[in-house]
């Protein structure tokens, strides 16, 4: 009785499956027409050759020297135009411009970088190498076409003192998908190492100071006022000239003044 139990509710049951086509065999041959939206169907998404062309030429001239295709002659694009052009302001115009090697970077992080670059006025682009060429051809910055090879980053900044430099090395050094391969500083190429020796100078001004105060130190403290004495020498005479024309002049205004009384006295 248990065996009969157990058949009937403790084992499960396990259907057999078996495909059955009701339909005649499928034609290979003559396959059937299929319904007229699939038909439509069908011929939009059928691909379309090109017909192979056909040359008068024998196989071997044509595998030994392959013809060569005559490009159409590109039509003009303003777009390109304008901003080659203002690449061109753009990099006359910047004391700056830096050539950074871009790998994927996110939005997100280009936008920060943007943010940290309008503290001093500079500013992230990104300009292909047909523009490129079209915005340096025959100029002082053809040269830098080589540094075009890949996915090229611009840094242009108005300003290329030392200071701003090392500010900009700062901000990139946190960025490591912008990779710094050289920069144009008061239209002079640096490599990296040099970039670095440059960020660690002193303002201009600092060295002006610097060289001045070097100089008076070798002259014996003297150096200042050797050089300022012509200076002051025609100063003094300038000052004395005007004293005497201002008395001169005070002088003639007092005598017209007596000569006016005594005509209207008499």
């Amino acid at each position: 009785m248990t065996t009969y139990i157990r058949k009937a509710f403790l084992v499960p049951w396990k259907p057999n499956l078996q495909s059955v086509r009701y339909r005649n065999k499928i034609n290979i041959q003559r396959p059937a027409l299929p319904h007229y939206e699939r038909a439509k169907v069908l011929r939009v998404v059928q691909p379309m050759y090109n017909k192979p062309t056909i040359s008068r030429r024998p196989s071997v001239e044509l595998c030994l020297k392959p013809t060569s295709r005559k490009k159409n002659d590109e039509e003009e694009n303003m777009y390109a135009k304008f901003l080659a052009k203002e690449m061109f302001i753009e990099t006359e115009q910047s004391q700056f411009l830096g050539f950074f090697h871009t790998s994927p970077i996110s939005e997100e992080e280009k936008f920060k970088v943007r943010v940290a670059l309008l503290k001093h006025k500079g500013t992230l682009k990104v300009y292909g190498r047909r523009i490129a060429e079209m915005a340096w051809a025959n100029s002082y910055y053809e040269p830098a076409l080589c540094l075009f090879k890949s996915h090229t980053t611009l840094v242009f900044c108005p300003d290329g003192s030392p200071k701003t430099v090392r500010s900009i090395f700062k901000i990139f050094r946190r960025v490591p998908a912008l990779l710094l391969m050289g920069a144009i500083v008061d239209k002079r190429m640096m490599d990296v190492s040099e970039l670095e020796k440059y960020s660690k100078l002193s303002d201009l001004t600092t060295e002006r100071a610097k060289f001045a105060s070097l100089l008076n130190v070798a002259a014996g403290g003297s150096l200042v006022q050797n050089l300022s004495s012509l200076q002051n020498v025609l100063i003094h005479q300038l000052t004395l000239r005007a004293t005497q024309l201002q008395s001169s002049g005070s002088e003639t205004d007092g005598d017209n003044s007596v000569e006016g009384k005594l005509d209207k006295t008499e």
